[in-house]
């Protein structure tokens, strides 16, 4: 699987260009967003911190596209998550995953989400536009969105909705984590400022389709 597109403001269009060595070639986030930007620096964290141990198939097509771009996973881990982490895991019933980032630069903590565009999406109140800064989720923007996602999925693109929170200290209890019992917590319900929505394609090897056929 390979991120193929990307809307953060705007629809961008990912390379899918490989080396003579099948390994797919670097790409300059500059080339999609001026320097300064912050939508590549949130990708790189909520893609670097908040993905889990034993990845699946569309966690390693995000993780490509990182590395693609250069980026330093181990120093956002470092950096960013202690021994005693703070996350909430993805299930099918909740078809979203949490972690809570540490010595975020100027907030502290930040909750960083990723899961179905649909679910993330209406958990936002706020989204970065094409310029990097933070507007109110509004109607019309919303509606944007929903054919965005549309438009992805009419591609046979898989659509993950990646977004952020700034965290305080006793914010939904000391852990983060009320209600205690419910699948979804509170903190992850609400406020929520959208980064970008990732279309994410099943890239069939070109030896596949002559294997099939010949079962």
């Amino acid at each position: 699987m390979k991120v193929t597109n990307i809307w953060a403001g705007k629809e961008l269009v990912i390379p899918q260009t490989e080396n003579e060595d099948k390994s797919m070639t670097k790409i300059e986030w500059e080339t999609f967003f001026p320097k300064g930007h912050p939508v590549p620096g949130h990708i790189e964290m909520g893609v670097s911190c908040n993905t889990a141990e034993k990845p699946g198939a569309t966690d390693k097509a995000m993780f490509e596209l990182i590395e693609r771009a250069s980026c330093k996973v181990d120093d956002y881990i470092k950096n960013h998550l202690s021994e005693h982490k703070i996350r909430f895991p993805f299930s099918s019933k909740r078809k979203r995953m949490s972690t809570i980032c540490e010595n975020v630069e100027g907030v502290g903590k930040r909750l960083h989400i990723k899961g179905a565009s649909e679910i993330v999406k209406n958990c936002c109140s706020h989204y970065l536009d094409a310029d990097g800064n933070r507007q109110q989720l509004t109607d019309d923007v919303n509606g944007n969105m929903d054919n965005v996602i549309h438009n992805f999925a009419s591609q046979a693109l898989r659509t993950i909705c990646l977004a952020y929170k700034d965290v305080t200290d006793g914010m939904n209890g000391p852990k983060h984590d009320e209600p205690a019992d419910a699948e979804v917590k509170d903190i992850e319900k609400k406020d929520l400022t959208l980064i970008c929505i990732l279309g994410i394609k099943d890239i069939v090897r070109i030896e596949v389709p002559d294997a099939v056929l010949q079962i």
